[in-house]
């Protein structure tokens, strides 16, 4: 949404390089793994090229890079004593993407202002991809032509439904009683991992409005908001309302940028609240999809549920069994690596960061979590959220919401969540150039 010049200048190459590379992660648009992994590949060596290009002094001495790169080397001893190669090339896969935090963060360090593209440009991307969200629900909706085709994605090794005139995916379609219904997912793997990516641009967008009262940002915030709505995500929805939860806990009448005792019980608290308050909004979903089967929004919320014999399974994921997990590291107390939790061979479904890192890193697996998490909430986060400028309030936001998200469904790990990282650290001291 943000008007970029293309000066064709280092920086403005970089963000664009960097955006390409985010999208190529976590999109199917290109299905082909050769072309996939060559287009990774180029654009992260590109990254470290200009980030040497442009190098000046030593890099910024950031706790940030020892937690992860700690935690993914945990991993990797673990898959090593167990001679597990498949692991060890999981593990590579993450420090590629600590690499990508990395090159982000040290290009940019030296510059006053953060540029306003670097976020403009996935801005930009979300919005169209809200736009093409909305309207293929529309379709789906009112049950409209949408001309689907079986498409083979050897990335996801599945077939896809795919719609005319690059609408996207429409492979999450519930049907019911009432009429059909669409789950946004885009070019996205799922729903949820669309809802993943949208929280940047959600933020972002209403964080830029605020600031600036420019319309086209709430049009683009509420687009994307609406797109994030659409894909029905409990994980997105849970994850939403945590964000909001600590926000309206932290926040602050005065600027005091800095974490004080206070705020960190303003934390847990939040945290009590939040966690009454989801289980009663997922309660409420649950309960609303057995009173009414035959409804569209309870063929998309009974996910969960035997409606045959009106008996909840679980409201909550029920992936993360960490009674098998604690029952396994008793045997194994170093953990058995990546190997075992993202590759089919997998003993646990284990889509959950927290019990996906248990089990792959061993119990010392939890020390750099909590390292992390405690640093870049004390030094990044409270003070971001307590700044009264939207921006940094948004950086926040969107970090909090995606490792919320995460301990449901996620990773911690992904690029989504590195760019997110990047861009708390980059905004706490710093303001987006232009806006």
């Amino acid at each position: 949404m943000d008007k970029i010049r293309f000066k064709l200048g280092p920086n403005h190459i970089f963000a664009f390089i960097s955006a390409i590379y985010m999208l190529e992660t976590v999109t199917l648009i290109v299905s082909n793994n050769t072309i996939d992994n060559l287009i990774q590949l180029s654009c992260i060596c590109l990254m470290g090229i200009f980030y040497l290009i442009k190098r000046s002094g030593r890099f910024s001495n950031n706790n940030v890079y020892i937690f992860i790169g700690l935690l993914i080397i945990l991993s990797i001893v673990a898959s090593t004593l167990r001679l597990d190669g498949e692991g060890v090339i999981q593990a590579v896969k993450y420090l590629i993407n600590l690499a990508f935090l990395f090159f982000v963060i040290e290009f940019y360090r030296k510059d006053s202002l953060v540029p306003s593209y670097i976020v403009g440009i996935i801005d930009s991307i979300g919005v169209i991809i809200a736009v093409q969200c909305i309207i293929l629900f529309l379709l789906v909706f009112f049950n409209l032509p949408i001309g689907m085709k079986q498409v083979y994605n050897s990335r996801a090794e599945i077939y896809y439904r795919s719609a005319d005139f690059f609408l996207g995916y429409a492979n999450s379609i519930h049907h019911s009683a009432s009429g059909n219904i669409l789950r946004a997912a885009s070019y996205f793997p799922e729903p949820a991992k669309l809802a993943h990516f949208m929280y940047i641009p959600m933020f972002f967008m209403f964080g830029k409005f605020k600031k600036t009262k420019r319309y086209k940002y709430f049009w683009g915030g509420s687009a994307a908001l609406l797109c994030f709505i659409l894909t029905f995500s409990r994980a997105g929805y849970v994850a939403l309302a945590a964000a909001i939860f600590i926000y309206l806990f932290l926040r602050s009448k005065t600027e005091k940028p800095f974490t004080s005792k206070q705020d960190i019980l303003k934390i847990i608290l939040a945290i009590c609240v939040f966690m009454v308050s989801a289980v009663l909004l997922l309660y409420a979903l649950d309960y609303y999809s057995l009173k009414n089967p035959n409804s569209r929004i309870s063929s998309i919320f009974d996910r969960g549920n035997n409606v045959n014999t009106k008996d909840t399974v679980s409201l909550i994921r029920t992936t993360s069994n960490y009674g098998r997990v604690i029952e396994a590291l008793n045997k194994n107390p170093l953990g058995y690596g990546l190997g075992w939790t993202l590759t089919k061979r997998q003993e646990f479904i284990l889509p959950s960061a927290p019990g996906m890192w248990l089990y792959s890193s061993g119990y010392l697996g939890i020390v750099p979590v909590i390292l992390f998490f405690c640093f870049v909430g004390i030094k990044y986060c409270i003070p971001c959220i307590k700044s009264k400028n939207p921006i940094k309030i948004a950086a926040a936001l969107s970090f909090i919401s995606m490792y919320v998200h995460d301990v449901s469904y996620g990773t911690w790990m992904s690029i989504n969540n590195m760019f997110a990282l990047s861009l708390l650290i980059m905004l706490k001291n710093r303001d987006l150039e232009g806006i």
